[in-house]
């Protein structure tokens, strides 16, 4: 009888370890994605004016951030 206590218990730590270990490389690769697919766009609206928008848009997210410099 003990011997399968000690047989389920085993069994649930190393069922929670595998778990624990999925997610994290799970979030770990969904950030990583995010990083190297977000999109910069540079939109020079006139180049007389010197006036570029520049827009950081993280891939996941509705999330854009712009700027505008006067260069």
């Amino acid at each position: 009888m003990q011997s399968l206590v000690i047989v389920v218990v085993v069994v649930v730590v190393v069922v929670v370890v595998v778990v624990v270990v999925v997610v994290v490389v799970v979030v770990v690769v969904a950030v990583v994605v995010e990083v190297v697919v977000a999109v910069v766009v540079e939109v020079v609206v006139e180049e007389k004016l010197g006036v570029v928008i520049f827009c950081l848009c993280m891939t996941g997210r509705i999330f854009c951030c712009c700027s505008i410099y006067v260069v």
